[in-house]
C-alpha cells in the first residue's frame, strides 16, 4: 500500500513507548503539546513526501486547535476521521 504513519502524542515520555510497541520511527512522532505543533507536521510531511502535497488520512480525535492544524496539513481530496464523544456535543450556556 506504501503507507507512511505519523503519530502525535501528548508527552515526550510516550514516545520510547510508541517505538517499543510499533517499531515507529521517532523521527516519525510529535509531541503535540509545543507551540510548534504544525511546523512539526510540515516538516515530518517534507521528510516522507517528495511531492510536499500534504497527509492523505488523518484521524483525530482531540479537536480544537489540533483538528485546524491537521487539517490545514491534509492534502486536497484527503480524508478526516473523527472521533466523537457525547462531551463533543455538549455546549453550557451562560
Amino acid at each position: 500500500m506504501g503507507v507512511e504513519v505519523v503519530c502525535t502524542v501528548g508527552s515526550a515520555h510516550k514516545i520510547a513507548t510508541i517505538v517499543s510497541k510499533t517499531g515507529l520511527a521517532e523521527e516519525r512522532i510529535i509531541v503535540r503539546n509545543q507551540p510548534s505543533f504544525r511546523k512539526q507536521l510540515r516538516s515530518t510531511l517534507n521528510a516522507i513526501k517528495a511531492d510536499h502535497e500534504g497527509f492523505d488520512v488523518i484521524m483525530e480525535s482531540l479537536g480544537g486547535s489540533y483538528l485546524t492544524d491537521c487539517y490545514e496539513e491534509m492534502a486536497r481530496n484527503g480524508r478526516l476521521g473523527l472521533r466523537l464523544t457525547l462531551s463533543d456535543f455538549i455546549m453550557q450556556k451562560n
